[in-house]
């Protein structure tokens, strides 16, 4: 008969290396978590094209049109948001409201009139429209 010792801090035996395994992933999604944290906040948004423009949805909840700011550099629409961090007297255990600079980049296409650009935040959504240029809207063309 073979003796087996077993370790005593496992009481799995040959399970041991699953227990480490569980024990490394959870380190580890500890630690993405910390980082998660420290990344900016995500703009999310929705494009649609029509016919004579383009729609650029964003989710601004909680944001105040007074905080962002719209430019175009080079062919890319930058949308900023700039919220200012709040002075609260409680004590957060986690704080997951989001405050500091934050921003979205969006190429534009030349078929993007950059001079006709319009921007209007409404129920937390903010809606920027950008016409094409008369060039590049559709047109039916009749056969004779």
């Amino acid at each position: 008969m073979r003796y087996t010792h077993r370790n005593s801090k496992n009481a799995f035996g040959s399970l041991g290396i699953f227990h480490h395994l569980l024990n490394d992933f959870f380190d580890v999604a500890q630690e993405a978590e910390k980082v998660i944290e420290k990344l900016p906040s995500f703009i999310r948004a929705n494009v649609a094209e029509q016919d004579d423009k383009y729609l650029i949805n964003l989710e601004m909840p909680g944001i105040d049109k007074k905080w962002l700011s719209l430019e175009i550099e080079d062919r890319v629409l930058i949308v900023s948001v700039n919220k200012p961090e709040k002075e609260d007297k409680e004590q957060f255990i986690r704080r997951e409201f989001n405050y500091g600079a934050s921003q979205r980049k969006f190429k534009l296409s030349k078929a993007v009139d950059t001079s006709n650009i319009e921007a209007e935040m409404k129920h937390g959504i903010l809606q920027i429209t950008l016409a094409k240029k008369p060039a590049f809207v559709p047109k039916d063309i009749k056969i004779k």
